[in-house]
């Protein structure tokens, strides 16, 4: 038989207790509601059961959990084994689904694994969670152990008298909708950064190295009424490979992540490849001569700005004031959130730095991001792990044919003393790594 189980998981305590809070609260921070539920063994076992999906798997468990009040929520796994389907049969999957507004989210076994044991973040406050099976595959169980939600009581945003990082008496920021930006989540569901495609060779990300978060959401919609984030659909969110992940927070001049996402599991497309655009990286800063420069990501607002704006994707352009060390000072308003966002150099379109600490104010004072040439940074760029690995090395300068220019962009790489240069990993650069590279070449692309 197929277990159906709804429950409602009765939080109202622990809503309650925000709402004691709500005026010293940030209006996004999340509640952890405990679930515990466990499938126990399940297999399909009802020969006349309807199809679930139109490769023919049908539903062997369900189970509905449900915070009433909650504006989202993420649901958060503990031990999942999905049965192996019979040699050519569609694979065991658990399919989530929103009860607001109809988002699915799919995750196989290696999706589980990705996603570190968290769903998507779904709208509204009950998600549907299913297993859907091959007829023929074998036992399966999961258990879901917690829900992360966004409380429904919640505050809307009270101006501060001077908000922070914004460069005048002002927010002048504009609503915006680069497709290259996006918003980042951290693991306890704070919306606390933003990230950015690049055109590195394999169109990772960029961002802010005090930010740490495990999935980056596009193309995201306004806020609710009272501020809090609205989620875009499952096909825009994406898990960060951890495995990616190289990051320094050491202060201004000293800030900066750089990783990579996995296939969107619905989709099965990366970032890139939904997107269609990456920001170019300056190779040389520009002088402070009078251009501005431009940030974009998802910060906070505060009164008189619509609370629908509130970590919605918003730009604003303004002076750049000079280079300071391995930092560069300018004048876009920014605000909290804004970490990690792109900084474009109005003149060439390019991104000289990720934005990563206020310092403006009413009377004066600059925002400070980390410049893209600085060397701990472009060290990592240049030799990415994880998904941010090129899988045909002999491709080097990316375009997916191998040609001359292979050979001219790997001959540059080396006159530069670029680590991806280092073909042998023995950490030099020397005739070795030549032999290797036409090596690599000679066998082409596997």
């Amino acid at each position: 038989m197929r277990p159906t189980t709804p429950l409602a998981v009765l939080a109202c305590a622990a809503l309650i207790a925000t709402a004691a809070t709500a005026a010293t609260a940030d209006p996004i921070d999340p509640v952890v509601v405990p679930v515990g539920v466990s499938s126990g063994p399940i297999a399909a076992d009802d020969p006349t059961a309807p199809a679930a999906d139109d490769l023919g798997r049908v539903s062997i468990y369900e189970h509905t959990v449900s915070v009433p009040g909650a504006g989202w929520m993420r649901v958060d796994f503990g031990p999942v084994d999905l049965g192996e389907a019979p040699a050519g049969a569609p694979p065991t999957i658990v399919r989530l689904t929103s009860l607001r507004d109809g988002a699915v989210q799919r995750l196989g076994s290696l999706h589980v694994e990705q996603w570190r044991h968290m769903s998507a973040f779904f709208n509204g406050d009950a998600v549907r969670v299913e297993v859907l099976s091959d007829p023929g595959a074998g036992v399966s169980a999961i258990t879901i152990d917690r829900v992360l939600v966004q409380p429904g009581l919640f505050r809307p945003l009270a101006a501060t008298g001077e908000p922070d990082s914004i460069c005048g008496t002002t927010d002048d920021r504009e609503l915006s909708s680069d497709p290259r930006v996006a918003r980042g989540w951290s693991a306890s569901g704070s919306a606390n950064c933003t990230a950015w495609i690049i055109d590195d060779c394999m169109k990772c990300v960029l961002a802010a190295g005090h930010c740490g978060f495990v999935q980056v959401h596009f193309n995201n919609p306004l806020s609710t009424a009272g501020g809090s984030p609205v989620m875009p659909h499952p096909d825009h969110q994406y898990a960060i490979d951890s495995a990616s992940v190289q990051r320094e927070n050491a202060g201004v001049g000293r800030d900066w992540y750089y990783a990579g996402a996995f296939a969107n599991p619905n989709t099965g497309l990366k970032p890139y490849e939904a997107q269609g655009e990456a920001f170019r990286l300056a190779t040389t800063l520009p002088p402070a001569d009078g251009r501005d420069f431009r940030v974009t990501g998802h910060g906070i607002t505060s009164a008189p700005v619509d609370p629908r704006w509130n970590r919605a994707q918003k730009t604003h352009a303004g002076e750049f004031v000079e280079v300071s060390g391995t930092a560069l000072r300018y004048r876009p308003d920014t605000t909290s959130g804004n970490s990690g966002s792109p900084v474009i150099d109005e003149v060439t379109g390019q991104a000289v730095a990720v934005h990563t600490h206020g310092g403006c104010t009413s009377t004066g004072g600059s925002n400070a991001g980390t410049a893209i040439t600085y060397g701990p940074l472009q060290n990592a760029l240049n030799a990415p792990r994880g998904v941010c690995v090129n899988p045909c090395p002999a491709d080097f300068d990316c375009d997916g044919v191998l040609s001359i220019f292979d050979f001219l962009a790997f001959q540059s790489a080396f006159a530069l003393g670029q680590a991806k240069a280092d073909f042998d990993g023995d950490g030099e650069l020397t005739i070795f790594d030549f032999l290797e590279f036409q090596s690599a070449f000679a066998l082409g692309c596997l």
